[in-house]
């Protein structure tokens, strides 16, 4: 497949270098950014980005992760679901806790894919996340457009339709983490599935 790349995103991440990311062996995009606050020691916020809602027959696109100083968004460009899996998988490696919103999605996904042993906190408390987080991230996706977007990428090789999924999933995390920082979590309790 062709790659094509251009517009408003190509300036968007200087950090990175998403095209020749996007370019890489294995096919995967990704980004990555700082954080002045740490997230506590053994724990992270994450947040998937899937073709549908179901880990039987959907697959994992992209996922975002903030852990330690960090955020990285991982975001398949042409490489098959296990690549990022195993990335995934790297990436969660000593974590014992997962913070995320509406945390029963990652948690099924995970699970699906053989990522257990960890303790999920639920940061979802009634609202959609850009309700409970009304701050303007120029975000002008929501993750039912996900799927739509990976097709027509699929369909145009254009990497605009991939960025806008990254964007969203950075975004995404910058919620969730906002979230993460605001609550008192000792007082909740974990969600914990241990098989």
């Amino acid at each position: 497949m062709e790659i094509k790349h251009g517009g408003r995103f190509s300036r968007l991440y200087k950090t990175v270098d998403v095209f020749r990311e996007a370019n890489n062996p294995i096919g995967i995009l990704k980004i990555s950014q700082k954080i002045k606050y740490p997230v506590g020691e053994k724990e992270a916020v994450l947040d998937l980005e899937t073709t549908g809602l179901e880990p039987e027959w959907d697959e994992i696109l992209s996922f975002g992760i903030a852990k330690d100083h960090e955020i990285k968004v991982y975001t398949r460009v042409f490489a098959p679901e296990e690549e990022l899996v195993k990335i995934l998988r790297k990436e969660l490696r000593g974590v014992k806790r997962i913070y995320a919103y509406y945390c029963e999605f990652e948690e099924r996904f995970l699970k699906s894919r053989r990522i257990w042993r960890r303790e999920y906190y639920d940061l979802y408390k009634g609202k959609k996340l850009k309700d409970a987080i009304n701050i303007s991230f120029d975000d002008r996706i929501s993750g039912e457009d996900v799927p739509f977007l990976w097709v027509k990428f699929q369909v145009t090789g254009e990497i605009e339709h991939l960025m806008k999924i990254a964007h969203h999933n950075l975004t995404d995390i910058y919620r969730e983490l906002m979230l993460y920082y605001a609550w008192d979590f000792p007082k909740i309790e974990p969600q914990v599935s241990l098989l």
